[in-house]
């Protein structure tokens, strides 16, 4: 099995033979600009008022910046000023926020209900 060459620089970081500093930390920051992006409180809004008042209804998912994915199958969801919250059989009561939120979308035949 191959074994990357691992060294530790001046600055006391162990990396790959070939990797440099640099492109380590802007990976790094890339990463982190990735998990970090939520919807705006205007994209959040939108997307809900279409997704529920959708005639007829179609289930959709919301899709957390955490990985969770909330399935929601009625189009009774209240929302407004950015946060959202709905009543779940499993787990009652369950709100939101458009900074918690990657993306919503209608639930596919591949995903499971």
């Amino acid at each position: 099995m191959f074994q990357p060459l691992l060294y530790t620089n001046s600055r006391g970081a162990t990396m790959e033979a070939g990797e440099s500093l640099v492109c380590k930390k802007r990976l790094q920051r890339s990463i982190v600009r990735i998990k970090l992006r939520s919807m705006s409180e205007e994209q959040f809004t939108n997307t809900l008022r279409e997704l529920t008042q959708r005639k007829p209804f179609i289930p959709f998912v919301v899709e957390m910046l955490d990985g969770r994915r909330l399935i929601i199958d009625q189009p009774a969801v209240g929302f407004g000023g950015g946060v959202a919250g709905f009543i779940s059989d499993e787990e009652g009561f369950v709100d939101f926020s458009c900074g918690e939120v990657r993306a919503m979308s209608h639930v596919t035949a591949e995903m499971k209900l």
